[in-house]
């Protein structure tokens, strides 16, 4: 009788694990899906967000802005080698924290600021480098020409004012998306 009973208990149990086992892969199933469509979701709309606001994904550090020079004349034996200035690099390192969007075309505006503080003058430039996505950093260099620099400069800033998005696989798949 009670091998008749544990027998009996034990076929319930495997019965009741089966099944609860098929429920379980059946909601786990169901509640992948619903993870999958609410992730794609997320990700859609914070696409959307990098597409239209680049300089918040943007930045750059470490900008130098280095004169440089020309040799006007050779040296001589009386005379040392003469030199003209010859406009400036700036040179600094690109980062794009975009977790989706990579970007080209990036545009800068340079602030020329004086000793007092005054900004003297501002450059809009186009920086014609590509950073992709999550990228951790690229050094650059723009050259700028003697006639954009200004005479007495004390400092310089430099902002980021945007960029073109570079189009990639993910924009077609976010595209596609309803």
């Amino acid at each position: 009788m009670k091998k008749k009973i544990i027998g009996t208990i034990t076929s319930v149990v495997v019965f009741l694990l089966v099944n609860i086992g098929n429920v379980s892969a059946q909601n786990r199933e169901k509640d992948e899906e619903m993870l999958r469509g609410t992730y794609l979701s997320a990700a859609k709309q914070l696409w959307v967000i990098e597409r239209a606001n680049p300089q918040l994904f943007l930045s750059i550090s470490g900008a130098e802005l280095k004169n440089q020079r020309k040799k006007i004349a050779n040296e001589t034996l009386f005379e040392n080698a003469r030199y003209a200035p010859d406009g400036a690099l700036l040179e600094g390192v690109i980062r794009n924290e975009a977790a989706f969007t990579s970007f080209q075309d990036i545009r800068l505006q340079i602030s020329y600021i004086s000793k007092t503080g005054t900004v003297i003058k501002k450059q809009d430039v186009v920086l014609y480098e590509y950073a992709p996505a999550r990228d951790k950093g690229k050094r650059i260099s723009l050259r700028i020409s003697q006639n954009d620099l200004p005479q007495d400069y004390a400092s310089f800033e430099v902002k980021i004012l945007g960029a073109t998005e570079k189009g990639s696989h993910v924009q077609q798949t976010f595209l596609e998306m309803k």
